[in-house]
């Protein structure tokens, strides 16, 4: 790939596109056609009865098989190598602090759910490939079951159709992974598909390693890759910029932004939020601080949140720049403080918490250099308590 330091962006196909709304139509229909055909099968069944034993069905096929089909991936990943470092089932979230789950509730997850992993070794080479077809076969045997249980108990007897139908409403859950196109997470075709080749599996370890150094404090893995036009690649290219952002190597780190921004059609949704966030931080750290705002407000309003509401370390110092030198928001401002100081308390003392620590108070800094009167919570008290 000819290197591209960000004045265009790669042209944008379909399959770059997020289909999650156009397909959740059709997860709809297809509930909606069980639902029908449900019906056909009991229709002896009316009013509380009928509505009771379609809800129960609904109910214990997803839960089954959604127990069933993430089981096969957790075992599967097991035999590959692999351990869950991030889990997503109805709003509560865990994510692996070192050997523990970290267990939280988010609201925005409610319709989500899914696992992620991360080679045990920090192994680059290792195959995810059994993670992704897991589900499937485990699922393929619970259809099998359900299917036989209806062909022995018979289509004209309630525990029959129930058996039934409780798998098919439970297949919503493979059908949505079977699924080839870009979603809001990625599934496990998407996966199989962006993971064929070896260097684009390569980048698929390195990005989930780096998730679990993140709140490690360790030192990110970098990559070295030929091209970056790839849904994994690309999300490297960030660890390959905040690295020569620490090293002060601002030219090559300006570069590296510059790629982000050509290859923006194959980042994650949920990561696109970076290449505005530092386009910001770079801005008012060479005192463009009307280019800075500028660039804030003309970003998407989802970006713009998620700048404003910190989950990794390097959000802090961008999110400081909006809410104490933009916004003026008191308010914003302990809450970010707030947090700012819960993430250290976490963190052991290292070189990249150091630097990171060390581009906040640089933050800091400048807003009251320049606005002398603008409200800013202490800054003693950002390391953790001894």
């Amino acid at each position: 790939m000819a290197e591209n330091n960000g004045s265009t962006q790669a042209k944008k196909t379909l399959l770059d596109m997020n289909a999650s709304w156009a397909l959740l139509v059709v997860y709809l229909a297809y509930l909606i056609g069980i639902f029908f055909v449900q019906r056909y099968f009991a229709s002896t069944l009316t009013g509380l009865n009928g509505y009771a034993y379609i809800f129960v069905s609904m109910l214990v096929g997803v839960l089954v098989t959604f127990l069933v089909y993430n089981f096969g991936k957790i075992l599967f990943a097991r035999i590959a190598g692999y351990r869950i470092i991030h889990m997503r089932l109805i709003g509560v979230v865990a994510e692996r602090r070192e050997t523990k789950l970290a267990f939280r509730f988010d609201p925005a997850a409610l319709l989500d759910i899914g696992l992620d992993f991360a080679p045990v070794d920090d192994n680059l080479d290792r195959n995810p490939t059994l993670i992704f077809i897991g589900g499937f076969v485990l699922e393929a045997v619970l259809l099998a079951l359900g299917i036989g249980l209806f062909a022995l108990l018979g289509s004209d007897t309630i525990a029959g159709t129930a058996c039934l139908s409780a798998v098919l409403y439970g297949f919503v859950i493979p059908f949505y992974e079977l699924m080839p196109f870009r979603q809001d997470y990625p599934n496990d075709m998407f996966n199989i598909i962006k993971t064929r080749r070896a260097d684009d599996r390569q980048a698929y370890n390195m990005v989930a390693i780096n998730e679990l150094r993140e709140f490690a404090g360790d030192d990110f893995l970098l990559p070295s890759f030929q091209d970056y036009d790839s849904f994994y690649k690309v999300q490297t290219l960030i660890y390959l910029y905040l690295h020569q952002l620490y090293e002060n190597q601002l030219e090559e780190a300006v570069k590296t932004l510059g790629k982000i921004k050509y290859l923006l059609k194959d980042m994650p949704d949920d990561k696109k939020y970076v290449l505005d966030r530092e386009n910001i931080y770079l801005r008012f750290l060479t005192g463009d601080t009307e280019g800075a705002s500028s660039y804030f407000q003309k970003a998407k309003s989802d970006y713009r949140k998620q700048i404003r509401s910190p989950y990794y370390l390097s959000d802090f110092r961008v999110a400081l720049i909006v809410c104490g030198f933009f916004t003026h928001d008191k308010e914003l401002l302990d809450n970010l403080f707030k947090d700012y100081r819960k993430t250290l308390s976490k963190l052991p003392s290292s070189p990249r918490v150091e630097k990171e620590k060390n581009l906040f108070r640089q933050v800091y800094e400048t807003i009251r250099k320049n606005d002398s009167n603008q409200y800013l919570p202490p800054l003693e008290d950002e390391s953790k308590p001894a």
